[in-house]
């Protein structure tokens, strides 16, 4: 790998300056583990019970904050006997990187409408002809839905500039989320460097990163979530309508 993606003046072993930060580093979040520790030795898969996400090979650990931001990393001390033949230290982060981004992209479960909360006012009494003229609006609102949805398939993707930060002898690069999908090492500088630093700059690198990252607003996915919210108003206000009937 090119050295060019490195500052010729980086000392290996100095502690990181983060931006609008003092140059005395803060390396609480590193958690760096005693030498004869190991702490992600004989953890296996997905995440861990304190909510840090770790790759299949256990090596390496990760947190996020609440904002979705990098904010501790754990290597395993031994990682460089740990790893398998052909693999990588940076191969290591970008599986608890994919662990991570799975686990935290998950959809959350849709909050159900509390019909009784909703207000519709004097509704016209239930017959058959209000009934069929609700119905034909509902598939009138489906109908434009359906448009909505093929116009955002046809659209082109917004273009999104991949976003990346340097710390020492390391880089991150953000995926299109701004999550941390990739790192890129220095061979030389990892060849020198202890456990503590490598999870140090890392946290600094994917927090540069973070800074430079700016998000592309869809239009077409704020349209789609509009017409999601009319769908559950109508819904709502055809139950209220059944339930004048449900009076009679």
């Amino acid at each position: 790998m090119s050295t060019k993606l490195f500052d010729d003046d980086y000392d290996p072993l100095a502690p990181p300056v983060g931006v609008g930060e003092s140059p005395a580093p803060d390396t609480s979040a590193a958690e760096v583990p005693a030498d004869d520790e190991d702490p992600v030795a004989g953890e296996e898969l997905g995440e861990a019970g304190d909510g840090g996400f770790a790759g299949t090979d256990g090596i390496v650990r990760i947190w996020f904050d609440e904002e979705g931001r990098l904010g501790k990393v754990r290597v395993s001390p031994v990682w460089f006997q740990r790893l398998a033949p052909g693999k990588t230290l940076a191969d290591a982060f970008r599986q608890a990187f994919r662990v991570s981004s799975l686990r935290l992209g998950e959809a959350p479960d849709r909050e159900q409408v509390d019909y009784g909360s909703l207000d519709f006012g004097d509704l016209p009494p239930f017959t058959t002809e209000t009934m069929n003229a609700y119905l034909g609006m509902m598939e009138e609102h489906k109908r434009r839905w359906d448009d909505a949805i093929a116009r955002a398939e046809a659209a082109p993707r917004p273009i999104r500039r991949p976003a990346s930060g340097k710390s020492a002898g390391v880089v991150v690069t953000l995926d299109d989320h701004g999550h941390p999908s990739s790192v890129q090492f220095d061979e030389n500088w990892l060849d020198e460097a202890q456990v503590g630093a490598i999870c140090t700059h890392v946290l600094t690198a994917a927090q540069r990163a973070r800074e430079k990252f700016e998000p592309v607003a869809d239009g077409s996915l704020a349209e789609l979530e509009r017409f999601r919210v009319e769908h559950d108003v109508l819904t709502a206000g055809f139950h209220a309508l059944l339930n004048q009937k449900e009076r009679r």
